[in-house]
Formats: C-alpha cells, structure tokens, sequence
C-alpha cells in the first residue's frame, strides 16, 4: 500500500519542464542553480505529502522502491546532474559527483523545510518559492565555487 500511495504522489510531479529548460539554459552557474531550486522547492512547497513519503521511504526504503525511483525521480535527477557536470566543467563549480550533489540539494530543501522551524521556533524566514530558491542557491553557490565569488555573480554579504 505505501508503495502505490508514494508512486501516486510521485506521478503528480509533473508541469516542471520549463523549470528544466531554465537550468539548462542558464547562462551561469549561479542562474543554473537558483532554477534548480526553484523547480526542487516548488515541488515541495505544492505537494508536503511526497516529502513525509520520501522521508518515510528514505528510513524505510526497500528494493521493491527502486523501480519507482527509477522511473519518477531519476529523470529529474539526471537532467539537473548534466546541467551540474557542465558547470563543473566550465570550470564554476567544484568538481564533485553530479548526481550526489543535486541528492544532497534535495534533501537540503526538504529537510530544513521540516527542521528550520523546530531549531529557529519560527518557520523558514524566505517567502515564496521564489526567495526560498535563492538563498539555497547562494547557500551553494558559495560552497560549490571554484572561482571568486564575483564570478558568480554573489552577493558580498
């Protein structure tokens, strides 16, 4: 039962090919991924009830999950890694495993959605999908960078 009711969150993740597009044709790192971001923080913003799924799958994950995985989470995965490993490449970003970068993007998003406010006794203090994206892109830019910040286009603060 858990497994049908996670593949049928996972088939409402859809309308996020524009968001795709954005990163791909991003013009910089930095651009590349605030959309990242975007598309990841959208996705749980509009559906919570994937992101107690996948924390539970995450505790719990069984083989049986794999080819669900597979089919509805790995797409997503693999174009935001190819957008990562041509940034790493053009020499923006740190090198580092593509996929385990955007894994750890993921869980980055849905779990300080969940812990911010226990550790801040406040909710998240980014507004929209929007400011929310961005500061997790400044977040990572700034552990990714391979050049000066002003190279990708940071803010100094």
């Amino acid at each position: 039962m858990f497994l049908s009711a996670i593949e049928h969150a996972l088939t409402k993740v859809t309308g996020h090919g524009n968001a795709l597009v954005r990163v791909f044709n991003a013009n910089d790192a930095h651009t590349a991924l605030v959309s990242v971001f975007e598309l990841i923080s959208e996705t749980v913003a509009q559906q919570p009830e994937l992101v107690r799924l996948l924390h539970f799958s995450a505790l719990e994950f069984e083989p049986d999950m794999e080819p669900i995985f597979l089919q509805y989470v790995r797409p997503y995965v693999e174009c935001l890694s190819n957008s990562i490993r041509r940034w790493s490449q053009g020499g923006q970003l740190l090198e580092m495993d593509p996929m385990l970068t955007v894994l750890s993007f993921i869980a980055t998003v849905m779990l300080l959605q969940d812990l911010f406010p226990a550790f801040a006794g406040s909710t998240s203090p980014f507004t929209g999908v929007k400011n929310t994206a961005s500061a997790y892109a400044e977040l990572w830019c700034r552990v990714l960078a391979k050049s000066p910040r002003t190279q990708l286009h940071l803010d100094p603060a």
